[in-house]
């Protein structure tokens, strides 16, 4: 099994997860994935009330508990803990529209998997391709016996074979934007918080106020978030 930290969209599902306990009144929360070997039901994350790592059918009651699909087979399922089952019960139809977008991203993760293998055949190939080059260069020198300098022909086309090939500067310009766009989130969520907690305003608030600074100083949203962090001012006067 992969490391709950190393799967795609962990944190948007364990957010989502908060959510869910906030407005159902949950003790806590459970995401569990089958094991290929085993089949049991293994413990990725919670949070609250430890719900115990079984079979569902011997878990507590008191439980309310999605299945999450991957290409229409359950491979995983998310689960709330309540006190007991009549709170369960009421509680489930305020948990079914996030336990639904809980699945969305679920399969989306899933999606991202297949995404990575993708990249991998894509390089896989690329070499084999290379290797092919080089390698019926080299026999064409074992199979015609001429007096020219093999090792140095041979040597340049090598060079310009394992040269960046248009794919690779692609997936490298890809990767750096990419790069870029999450550093950028990552200083605008800190910004956000700071402000949140100047103004005592909502997430949504805070952006704005971080967008408008950008406009106005035709600053990068980065830029003005980085300088929110570094001063920890409420985003007025210098900036503003």
């Amino acid at each position: 099994m992969r490391a709950w930290a190393t799967r795609a969209f962990h944190n948007s599902l364990e957010t989502l997860a908060q959510i869910g306990l906030r407005e159902s009144g949950a003790l806590g929360y459970g995401f569990f994935e089958r094991s290929r070997t085993s089949g049991a039901l293994i413990l990725l994350a919670g949070d609250g009330a430890v719900i115990p790592q079984v079979a569902p059918h011997a878990r507590t009651p008191a439980l309310v508990e999605y299945p999450l699909r991957t290409k229409e087979a359950v491979n995983a399922s998310i689960a709330f803990a309540f006190g007991t089952e009549v709170e369960a019960a009421r509680s489930r139809p305020r948990l079914d529209g996030i336990a639904a977008t809980v699945q969305t991203i679920w399969a989306a993760a899933a999606a991202e998997e297949r995404y990575a293998k993708l990249i991998d055949r894509v390089e896989n190939l690329e070499a084999q391709v290379m290797d092919s080059k080089i390698s019926e260069r080299a026999r064409g020198f074992l199979a015609n016996h001429v007096d020219a300098d093999a090792a140095a022909v041979i040597a340049m086309h090598v060079d310009g074979v394992l040269r960046p090939t248009q794919t690779r500067r692609m997936l490298e310009q890809v990767l750096s934007e990419l790069e870029q766009e999450v550093e950028e989130r990552q200083l605008a969520a800190q910004a956000k918080q700071i402000l949140q907690t100047l103004h005592g305003i909502s997430e949504e608030q805070a952006h704005a106020q971080l967008r408008l600074a950008s406009r106005k100083s035709r600053r990068r949203l980065r830029d003005v978030a980085q300088q929110v962090i570094r001063e920890q001012h409420p985003l007025k006067g210098r900036i503003a």
